[in-house]
């Protein structure tokens, strides 16, 4: 498994432990496309920062120019991804003093979960281990970060969470060299946002965020 913490698109490894285990969670709702979050929790989310997951929501700003309207492909579906262990990013406004807690489920079943600390604010990229099953072709799968505030009362963690699911690789997209472009004009958020990640510029991505109406979260200097 890799996750990396991405500051001015410098990428720093971080070494990480733990095992997957089983975790109880209640079964999932109809999938969405859009973010979403259990809101605040008090001092812990005041102590900690806040997360946000790096996908669409449908908190788009009525006024962006034309140029920018492209992006509602992203918005109508839940966001897709190619790949059988895609990396999956989120924004963490402060370094947290309190284990982060990432959970992968599908139909209510947890598929894998880990924790983490994350000492630093900035973009946090987890790119799903060998050890987790690849991702099966359309079905809805749910990811959820979680700062632990409360091991004894789940209910008082901050959390917030987001759907992926994987389609098969078109002939177009086999005919054709990957690129930004190509998924972007595909509609395949999460190997886009990699992409942008792996392959382009801080302003790149900043503009990239600015269409889903991220632009405000920031770069650590």
């Amino acid at each position: 498994m890799l996750i990396i913490i991405i500051s001015q698109l410098f990428l720093t490894s971080l070494s990480v432990e733990g095992e997957t285990q089983a975790d109880s969670i209640s079964p999932t709702e109809p999938p969405r496309p859009e973010r979403r979050s259990s809101g605040t929790r008090g001092e812990c989310v005041q102590e900690n920062g806040t997360l946000t997951l790096i996908v669409p929501g449908n908190n788009q700003n009525p006024r962006v120019e034309q140029s920018q309207q492209g992006m509602d492909k992203f918005k109508a579906n839940i966001p897709k991804t190619t790949l059988p262990r895609p990396t999956l990013v989120w924004h963490m406004a402060q370094g947290s003093n309190l284990p982060i807690k990432f959970t992968l489920s599908e139909s209510g079943r947890t598929i894998y979960i880990e924790e983490l600390n994350v000492s630093k604010a900035g973009f946090v990229a987890l790119t799903l281990p060998e050890t987790v099953p690849p991702l099966e072709v359309g079905k809805p799968y749910r990811w959820t970060v979680s700062i632990l505030c409360s091991r004894q009362h789940p209910s008082q963690n901050p959390f917030t969470q987001a759907w992926i699911e994987r389609i098969p690789s078109s002939s177009y997209l086999k005919e054709k060299e990957l690129s930004c472009d190509t998924y972007e004009e595909e509609g395949i958020w999460y190997d886009l946002l990699a992409c942008y990640f792996q392959t382009r510029s801080r302003a790149d991505l900043s503009q990239l965020l600015s269409r889903i109406n991220l632009n405000s979260l920031i770069f650590p200097e």
